[in-house]
């Protein structure tokens, strides 16, 4: 079953957050030349995303993958724009189908199930096709376990992931809190594997290499992380040390410590007051009088955040 029978993906506070702190992040990226870009993701029936995308960086093609054959119909008809194209297919055999993939990309496979073979093999097929300077997210419930609900050992984790298992992986790796990072080293080794072979065929000059950028993780109930970064060119890396994403830096991820998305939990009047009151320096916010009775974890989120929650805080208290 579709799990957006069970979710509307629109009002969830955690992947709201998410999604308009990446458009701020694609856009610098991209230097003002998003609009360059085409745009790969699954859009549901809710296409919030392609919304979002389309308006605030002006991506002129989109194309969303949606498996479930039976809302065909639900998805024609809240297809918001013309210039979204629409694959009903499994998302590797989708994938296949995009013929354009001279065009650089922004990707983002943003899976709802928990870690599974296909999406090694929707990486292979991606980076197998995708350009330098294209941009590619994955997204996936951090939960690392087998099918009784038991947390995986080394041993059950390579009975059903086989060579995708590191060699050094450990049992501890599989724990809520190292899920993550766990998740994040299993596929970029698995782009870096499909990048080495893909790279014999290219010349010095045009020698690829993934950078990680991007690691996220949040929780509007199961807990997900997302992985993200820029496919650059081995002899001609972005500086991102001095590119003005760099102004962005508390929420990249050069590692596997992520930035964990935690919307502040406030109701809509809350909201209202401590928008009066940003930007500013940490430590005259918090001793604001009128914002006294906020408690401080909840403004250090709403300063850290404001710019990218969404306007209906009111729905997360």
């Amino acid at each position: 079953m579709s799990s957006y029978r069970d979710v509307n993906y629109s009002i969830r506070p955690g992947k709201s957050t998410e999604r308009k702190l990446l458009v701020s992040l694609i856009r610098e990226l991209c230097e003002g030349h998003s609009a360059d870009y085409n745009y790969i993701g699954f859009g549901s029936t809710y296409f919030t995303d392609f919304k979002l995308f389309h308006k605030e960086l002006h991506i002129p093609k989109l194309i969303t993958i949606e498996k479930d054959r039976h809302i065909k119909e639900r998805v024609e008809f809240n297809r918001p724009f013309n210039c979204i194209e629409i694959i009903m297919d499994e998302s590797t055999n989708a994938l296949k189908k995009i013929s354009n993939w001279d065009q650089k990309y922004i990707t983002w496979l943003d899976y709802d199930d928990t870690l599974t073979s296909y999406m090694f093999n929707d990486i292979d097929v991606v980076f197998k096709r995708l350009v330098a300077s294209s941009i590619f997210l994955i997204t996936c419930n951090s939960i690392l376990r087998d099918e009784n609900n038991k947390q995986f050992t080394k041993n059950s984790f390579r009975q059903k992931f086989g060579t995708m298992t590191p060699i050094e992986l450990t049992n501890k790796d599989f724990a809520s809190t190292n899920s993550p990072s766990t998740i994040r080293e299993l596929f970029i080794s698995k782009i870096n594997d499909v990048l080495n072979i893909k790279n014999r065929a290219l010349s010095d000059n045009d020698k690829l290499l993934f950078r990680p950028i991007f690691f996220f993780t949040y929780a509007d109930g199961a807990p997900m992380v997302t992985i993200g970064g820029f496919l650059d060119k081995k002899n001609n890396q972005v500086d991102f040390q001095n590119h003005s994403i760099a102004k962005f830096e508390a929420f990249l991820s050069f590692n596997d410590d992520p930035y964990k998305i935690n919307p502040p939990n406030i109701t809509y009047k809350e909201y209202q007051l401590l928008n009066k009151y940003v930007p500013s320096a940490p430590n005259l916010y918090l001793k604001r009088k009128p914002i006294k009775f906020i408690p401080e974890r909840e403004k250090k989120q709403f300063l850290e955040l404001y710019k990218y929650l969404p306007n209906y805080m009111d729905v997360v208290s």
